[in-house]
């Protein structure tokens, strides 16, 4: 099966184009066939008369990405050795200062996870409590559930019990003892 992607390219200011190209020479037992290259060539060229390009500007466009791409990928790593050399050259007390901040939101965060699991919302709830302190995560909580209440659900994770499982017990006049049931199917009576 050949391989689709989808591409989506800004044509001018307020236009944009998606297309799928499939790749061209793709088939499920690897040979290369004439009819993916021709469809492959196909969808290409229904991608340029849907945006208007020429396949020109469509190269250029993608050399454009292309380099930007890596840029964006090398100001990446860029970004992350200055992060280091800030840290390397942080004081002792710059250090622990940052540490404390790192902890006080990691309580922040436990804090909201235990209060969420206190008043039985689900864990991914937690993310929409706010405050500063457990009083107001657990105000928020509370908020929280009653704008659920008012959307007409709940937001807690005990689902409402179905009656309709489990046993209901034997009707009236049946056999309750399988083994007895099975004895008179074999002997005839028991067509149920």
């Amino acid at each position: 099966m050949p391989e689709a992607t989808t591409t989506t390219g800004t044509v001018d200011d307020d236009t944009t184009a998606t297309g799928t190209i499939t790749a061209a020479g793709a088939t499920d037992d690897g040979a290369t066939g004439a009819e993916d290259e021709d469809a492959a060539l196909e969808a290409l060229q229904q991608l340029l008369k849907e945006s208007g390009l020429k396949p020109e500007q469509l190269k250029g466009r993608l050399e454009a990405s292309r380099k930007w791409e890596q840029r964006a990928k090398s100001n990446a790593a860029a970004a992350q050795k200055l992060a280091e050399l800030e840290r390397s050259t942080m004081s002792d007390a710059e250090k622990i200062a940052e540490a404390h901040i790192r902890a006080a939101e990691a309580e922040l965060s436990l804090t909201r996870f235990t209060v969420a699991a206190a008043k039985g919302l689900p864990a991914s709830a937690a993310q929409f409590l706010y405050g500063d302190d457990e009083d107001e995560i657990n105000s928020a909580a509370d908020d929280l559930l009653a704008f659920a209440k008012t959307l007409g659900g709940t937001a807690t994770q005990t689902p409402a019990p179905d009656l309709k499982q489990g046993r209901r017990g034997a009707a009236p006049g049946a056999q309750t003892d399988p083994n007895a049931w099975f004895r008179g199917l074999a002997r005839g009576r028991n067509t149920t």
